[in-house]
């Protein structure tokens, strides 16, 4: 796991105590907070690891497989904003709108898994979360 920013270790595995507590007070007094290690001891918006989540609810109506087309596209709009939500990738687009569940989830499409939470809904999709252990102590 990767934390930035980072810092040298070496500065504080010295014999020398003087330069070890300057060392660590610098590090400490930093805005940065280079010593916070990023990945284990802070929460972020789940991005694209909660697609898969919207893709189990998704397969657990029956109503989808992994050929079934769905809703895509470059961009898509929020519902109740005017967020626009985009794709990195332009495969994640589809093609005219529609890409299959299986190549939605492959290339990792925003716009196709924000569209079939939409149609999902909160409750299933909230469901289906709580089913995967999201929202549990760790």
């Amino acid at each position: 796991m990767v934390s930035t920013p980072s810092y040298d270790p070496n500065v504080l595995a010295s014999h020398d105590t003087t330069a070890v507590n300057k060392a660590y007070s610098s590090l400490t007094s930093n805005s940065l907070n280079p010593m916070l290690n990023r990945a284990t001891s802070e929460l972020y918006p789940p991005g694209s690891t909660f697609k898969t989540v919207v893709a189990a609810a998704a397969l657990e109506t029956g109503k989808y497989t992994p050929s079934t087309m769905i809703s895509a596209g470059s961009s898509y709009t929020l519902p109740g904003t005017s967020t626009q939500l985009t794709n990195v990738a332009h495969q994640a687009n589809g093609v005219n709108g529609k890409i299959s569940f299986e190549d939605a989830l492959a290339y990792s499409s925003n716009t196709a898994f924000a569209q079939l939470g939409v149609k999902l809904g909160d409750s299933a999709v909230a469901a289906q979360a709580k089913k995967l252990g999201f929202g549990k102590s760790i």
